[in-house]
């Protein structure tokens, strides 16, 4: 294994977790109609006193394509991998 393209991938993988965890953090704050900070610390207690609760359905809307979108981020950083070294060559016609 090279520990270099392991380091990349997980620094990349760091960095979609946290956009998504910000873009999650901001749909839910808009549909409670209040900020909410989601830390390491957050538990399930502060998300149902937030009410979390009342907005149930779109929690779960939210929540499956937040995991579309790390799905496709995680695809597309595979695919630039694995496409990263090919070379196509271009022959006039």
């Amino acid at each position: 294994m090279d520990a270099e393209a392991i380091s990349e991938e997980t620094e990349a993988m760091w960095r979609t977790m946290i956009k998504l965890t910000k873009t999650f953090s901001d749909q839910l704050s808009d549909e409670l109609g209040s900020e909410l900070l989601l830390t390491v610390d957050t538990s399930l207690a502060d998300m149902v006193d937030c009410g979390l609760a009342t907005i149930l359905r779109r929690l779960e809307e939210i929540s499956h394509a937040a995991s579309k979108e790390f799905a496709l981020e995680k695809a597309l950083h595979r695919m630039k991998t694995e496409w990263g070294a090919v070379q196509f060559e271009f022959k006039p016609w």
